[in-house]
């Protein structure tokens, strides 16, 4: 016969385990129901649990109460890749950057010299789950529905309690990569030198210019200028940076004027933080001595070759920079301190258009510049990326000493 007590006792653990059966399913019926009410436009796109960041972007005038951007986790699995017939080598992978092999040659019997290429992009790229790394993508919604889709639920609380993901607890800050603009003034020195834009081009936006123009419509001068930061930090701080170029994909180009002034160059920049983009960032997109608030200045220290508008107009989308000593005493290394923000390793670039930089008016009706793809859009086929090619001196993977040939921490013994 079973004893009084125990009966209680298995009475209460069978009644707690039925009231957890309930909670369970109470929950994942309540997960099932977020968002079934939601207009289809608002539905995220994803489990809350396969969000890694949120933040909200534009509020006051915005369909209910304000804009939410948030990165989460797709389903498409990245694989090692490839870059100019080089395998990737995943163990180097980070958050926003590819690294290749490109060769090794011996220093001496210790040491060898190892040559990369990394692809940095501008915005969070991948995210490694277990042994796989994954796509990251960004979405947006109204945030009173961001909200209401992400609101825990008991099955998430029972989540918690078992430690699992159910919702990023820090607010992402944004890819600081876009573009500021000016067209309010029929001046041109009060739209060159301004101290603030008018507007800003990043969050949610998945295109940037460099650009001006006078309008044919308003009289007034405008100037797009592009911002690019990328986190380099995953060049270590003894590499010798032997190379770089930067690469954008062009959705949209015009040669109003065709001629000493229609190209395109890189900048050094200075905007106040590497992870979001604020009008007054627009006096720090370049500089004439290597220090903030500059841009109006002449003459504009350039990073790289310059490229033709011609080329942009008739050529291949994606069009690349080439960039000079300058342009690659620009590149941060991990450790380094950065010229847009308080977080080492940080490079920032821009890009501007000739008469902007040379302080020459634009007088042509028709837009003299382009419009690029950044971070925002859709997998990385289109991303802005920097590629750096760079040498570090390791211990070599096949050692002589003595008698002995080491390969990797083995041995073979040479008698």
């Amino acid at each position: 016969m079973i004893n009084p007590d125990k009966k209680t006792k298995y009475l209460i653990r069978g009644i707690g385990l039925l009231l957890l059966l309930v909670l369970i399913f109470l929950g994942f019926w309540f997960n099932k129901k977020s968002g079934a009410g939601e207009a289809e436009g608002l539905k995220l796109t994803v489990s809350k649990d396969q969000i890694l960041d949120y933040q909200i972007i534009q509020s006051g005038n915005q369909p209910a109460g304000g804009v939410v951007k948030y990165h989460y986790v797709s389903n498409q699995e990245v694989p090692a890749m490839f870059y100019r017939g080089l395998k990737e080598d995943i163990s180097k992978r980070t958050s926003n950057s590819l690294t290749f092999l490109e060769s090794v040659t011996p220093i001496n019997d210790k040491l060898q010299k190892e040559k990369y290429i990394s692809r940095f992009y501008s915005g969070p790229t991948f995210q490694k789950s277990g042994n796989k790394w994954y796509q990251v993508e960004t979405a947006t919604t109204t945030a009173v529905s961001f909200y209401r889709q992400t609101k825990l639920t008991v099955l998430d609380h029972v989540k918690e309690f078992f430690g699992r993901p159910v919702m990023a607890d820090t607010i992402y800050s944004g890819a600081g990569d876009g573009s500021a603009e000016k067209s309010n003034s029929d001046v041109w020195a009060t739209t060159h030198d301004a101290t603030t834009g008018e507007t800003v081009s990043n969050d949610p936006e998945t295109t940037a210019n460099a650009r001006s123009i006078l309008s044919i419509l308003t009289g007034n001068y405008g100037i797009d200028r592009a911002f690019l930061p990328f986190d380099t930090s995953a060049i270590p701080s003894d590499a010798t940076i032997t190379n770089a170029t930067l690469t954008v994909y062009t959705t949209a180009a015009d040669d109003g004027l065709n001629d000493t002034y229609d190209y395109l160059n890189v900048v050094q920049t200075f905007q106040a933080s590497s992870a979001t983009l604020v009008v007054g960032d627009y006096q720090d997109n370049g500089s004439d001595n290597g220090t903030e608030a500059r841009a109006k200045y002449t003459p504009i220290q350039v990073g790289a070759d310059p490229l033709d508008l011609t080329g942009f107009v008739t050529g291949t989308a994606s069009s690349t920079f080439t960039l000079t000593a300058t342009g690659r005493g620009w590149i941060k290394r991990n450790g380094e301190a950065q010229t847009c923000g308080s977080t080492a390793g940080v490079t920032c670039l821009g890009i501007r258009q000739g008469n902007d930089i040379a302080n020459i008016t634009n007088d042509s009706n028709v837009m003299t510049g382009i419009t690029f793809s950044t971070s925002e859009e859709t997998g990385t086929a289109q991303d802005p990326y920097l590629a750096v090619t760079y040498t570090v001196a390791a211990p070599s993977k096949v050692v002589i000493d003595g008698s002995t040939i080491k390969i990797d921490g083995g041995t073979l013994k040479i008698d």
